[in-house]
């Protein structure tokens, strides 16, 4: 997965559960998603392998 893929997953994670720690009454929710938040980001950064993306190269043919 690239980086812009990461950032673009987690940002779009991060707003979820932003929205459900805002609109939950319940303490113990609150802290359980803030935790997996954290989990999250610590699976993204150090558990999933960033690729570099290949650089598209405009005269990228096979000649016959």
């Amino acid at each position: 997965m690239s980086r812009k893929e990461k950032i673009r997953i987690n940002l779009i994670a991060d707003a979820f559960i932003l929205f459900s720690i805002w609109y939950m009454d319940i303490l113990f929710i609150q802290v359980l998603l803030a935790l997996l938040a954290i989990y999250k980001h610590y699976y993204f950064i150090y558990k999933m392998k960033t690729i570099k993306p290949e650089k598209e190269n405009a005269n990228n043919y096979v000649s016959e």
